[in-house]
């Protein structure tokens, strides 16, 4: 549906004013986390906006772009240039919000609202780097997260 998809990219791109904009990533070199959050905030978006029906909509697009790899566990944290461009696409924009509602899952939605929050507050204006992503989310979790990164997101 065409509104569905213009509706998905402004929200989507809204996103990137807060990821990427006011708190910035290395978008040459750590495009996954980046893009996989603005995925997820979209996925939120569509879930307080337009109901689970449509969430899960969204959650399924991302199920078919990761599929176009066959569901490779290619991970999300590579350099942009190590990806094809069918990869970049499956791999940064499907696979990597799925990683992403994962966490949230296992953290518990509440705690990453505010976890997410706080990665805000800590890198206003700056750079927010992956270790620093995994390492306030452990902090917020009061859990270890290692196996969970290196499954989806360490190379």
């Amino acid at each position: 549906d065409r509104i569905v998809a213009l509706e998905s990219t402004v929200a989507h791109e809204i996103g990137h004013q807060w990821v990427f904009n006011v708190v910035g990533k290395d978008q040459v070199d750590h495009p996954g986390l980046d893009e996989a959050v603005v995925q997820y905030l979209t996925y939120r978006y569509f879930l307080d906006f337009r109901g689970p029906e449509a969430a899960q909509g969204y959650v399924e697009n991302w199920q078919g772009r990761w599929q176009r790899v066959d569901n490779e566990n290619i991970p999300i944290g590579l350099p942009a240039r190590e990806y094809t461009a069918t990869e970049y696409s499956a791999i940064v924009y499907g696979r990597g919000p799925i990683f992403i509602k994962t966490l949230s899952e296992r953290m518990g939605v509440s705690t990453f609202d505010v976890f997410l929050r706080d990665y805000a507050r800590q890198n206003w204006w700056g750079i927010g780097t992956p270790q620093q992503f995994k390492q306030l989310a452990e902090e917020h979790c009061r859990c270890d997260l290692t196996g969970l990164f290196d499954e989806w997101v360490n190379p």
